[in-house]
């Protein structure tokens, strides 16, 4: 009773705040990792936001600006820079009364005809079909559907323009360091896309090359030369770096393009250039289409090489026209390099292409491996090279699949 008359003791009201400012310690310590839990949480999903905005617009582009899925052509390749051709879209929404829809654009001599599509009245989504192009009196390329299309009908035709009438169509993305963006040019338009939401910035952006079974591709220079580089590449890797106020993150994405072969679209011929090809036994198509400038005289050479068998297979053909017409005159083959093993005279019409696994009358000095038929030709191994010694016309497109 005395005790409590005469209220708490010295000792126990040090105890008493020392247990409250302990307390008070760890409810604060408590709280801060909470705050800041939450404060990275709420970083990270802005990161990951304005990561995946930046790569789809870069990978598809928007209304106005194609992406690099859609390239067709690489011109101009470095760790901080990428710059190609995409595809060129013309629509129609009106009928033109002679049924012919004219290219806006010059094609790249050899690429393939347009993609076409139309959408009919009363339909929902676009059907492809398949075309042939025309030339008019002056020369002007318009495209043929083979059938007349009713009012209303909506045209689309996507192809790949020519960079020696239009170099304003190619489109390059770039890491601007001092402003700490990407900047987006194409057919007259820059643009700094927006790297920036409240306290994240982007920091740095750079560009990876791959080729055929999504190999890396040396653009440097010291392995393959600048127009040899190009064509091997199929596939951009994107590492963009983005950094806020508790976190630092690294993004990558991996997109395939149209540009050669792996996407079905082939490789236009130029002189100099190295393709790898599939050995004898696993390639199943080496075809030349969509002959373009062909003039009576001209020649087509290239060689397929293995430099660790010390082989070398050479083909030689000689072109020519008829009413309007490109035609296979005369092939040659030779293997070795020097020796003529086979000659003959033709009149193949090429409006359809030229099968060159076919192209040898008995198999025997065809690439590629025949049943029945004892080859003389046989490659293997994977370090096998097509080289293009001669290429006159103005453009013809080789597809080369495994």
């Amino acid at each position: 009773m005395r005790k409590s008359l005469n209220g708490l003791t010295l000792i126990e009201v040090i105890v008493a705040i020392s247990l409250a400012s302990m307390l008070t310690a760890g409810l604060e310590q408590l709280m801060s990792t909470a705050l800041t839990s939450w404060r990275i949480a709420v970083e990270d999903a802005a990161i990951s936001s304005l990561s995946e905005d930046t790569m789809k617009q870069l990978l598809e582009g928007d209304y106005d600006f194609p992406g690099i899925k859609d390239a067709v052509e690489v011109l101009t390749v470095e760790e901080n820079l990428l710059a190609f051709v995409p595809l060129w879209i013309d629509e129609f929404e009106l009928i033109p009364k002679d049924g012919r829809f004219y290219l806006t654009k010059h094609m790249k001599p050899g690429s393939p005809p347009p993609l076409a599509e139309v959408k009919f009245p009363q339909a929902e989504e676009f059907g492809t079909y398949f075309v042939t192009v025309e030339t008019d009196e002056s020369g002007k390329a318009w495209v043929s559907f083979g059938f007349p299309l009713q009012k209303g009908a909506v045209v689309r035709l996507s192809y790949h323009p020519d960079m020696k009438f239009h170099p304003e169509l190619a489109m390059t993305y770039h890491w601007d360091i001092s402003t700490g963006g990407i900047v987006r040019s194409y057919n007259g338009r820059s643009v700094n896309l927006n790297l920036r939401r409240t306290a994240i910035n982007a920091t740095a952006l750079k560009f990876e090359y791959y080729g055929g079974n999504n190999r890396p591709v040396d653009i440097t220079g010291k392995k393959l030369s600048k127009k040899n580089s190009l064509i091997r590449i199929t596939a951009v890797k994107i590492y963009m770096t983005l950094q806020g106020a508790d976190m630092k993150k690294e993004t990558t994405s991996f997109v395939n393009i149209r540009a050669l072969g792996k996407a079905g679209q082939g490789v236009i011929l130029e002189e100099g250039l190295d393709i790898p090809v599939p050995s004898s036994k696993n390639i199943h198509l080496m075809q030349l289409l969509n002959f373009t400038g062909v003039d009576e005289g001209q020649v087509i050479e290239f060689k397929v090489s293995a430099p660790k068998k010390n082989q070398t297979w050479r083909l030689k053909l000689f072109l020519g026209v008829e009413s309007g017409v490109s035609i296979l005159r005369r092939y040659e083959i030779y293997f070795p390099i020097k020796k003529m093993v086979e000659e003959r005279d033709s009149e193949v019409n090429l409006k359809n292409g030229l099968d060159l696994l076919t192209l040898s009358q008995a198999g025997v000095y065809d690439y590629d491996e025949d049943e029945d038929v004892t080859d003389l030709v046989h490659f293997e191994g994977s370090e096998i090279t097509l080289s293009v010694l001669r290429s006159d016309p103005e453009g013809v497109m080789l597809i080369v699949r495994p």
